[in-house]
């Protein structure tokens, strides 16, 4: 399993190589450090200490805009503002409607506002013996499971690596001329 930093690098590598396949620029970016007191402030606002290898992510990047399609993983900052507060509420409120207790209880790590597409770190099972809690990305059911944060980016380099296959089949096969349909730039 890659460890936190080499998964980081891998799926930014892949994400840098789609980007460049689909002709937009929703390049990836990586945010600077968190600072110690920025995590703390973020971990007293909503109410549990950080898994060990979220804490190490936070510490080498505090977010990742473009992680994956339409889903940005959270700085610390952004966890604290209201912009957070109500997407959480919004998830919680779909939890509440279909009965799924990861979308009312879960910390929400990974998400833009509007968007069902979600990563969410499961408050539902206690930490493991090194204190990791399983992420899992969810969009109105659980389509990704992992044990933690850091196994969580192990798996999502695969996921990048098919989606980029992807991506070069539909270039190579699209008729010259037909441009490839991709999700709108941001504006």
């Amino acid at each position: 399993m890659r460890n936190v930093s080499e998964s980081l690098h891998h799926i930014i590598r892949t994400r840098n190589e789609m980007v460049r396949v689909y002709g937009h620029d929703d390049y990836p970016v990586l945010a600077p450090p968190a600072t110690a007191e920025s995590i703390a402030r973020a971990e007293g606002h909503v109410g549990m200490r950080f898994p060990p290898s979220y804490r190490t992510f936070l510490l080498q990047s505090n977010g990742i805009r473009e992680f994956a399609d339409e889903i940005d993983l959270l700085s610390v900052e952004e966890i604290v503002q209201d912009e957070y507060d109500d997407v959480v509420q919004e998830i919680r409120d779909i939890g509440w409607q279909t009965g799924q207790r990861l979308a009312v209880e879960g910390f929400i790590i990974g998400c833009q506002p509007g968007n069902r597409n979600i990563f969410i770190m499961d408050r539902t099972v206690e930490p493991d013996s090194r204190g990791e809690l399983p992420v899992v990305y969810w969009s109105d059911v659980e389509l990704l499971r992992a044990s933690s944060f850091e196994e969580f980016l192990d798996k999502w380099c695969t996921v990048a690596d098919q989606l980029l296959a992807d991506a070069r089949e539909k270039a190579r096969v699209a008729p010259p001329g037909i441009p490839i349909p991709v999700r709108p730039p941001k504006g």
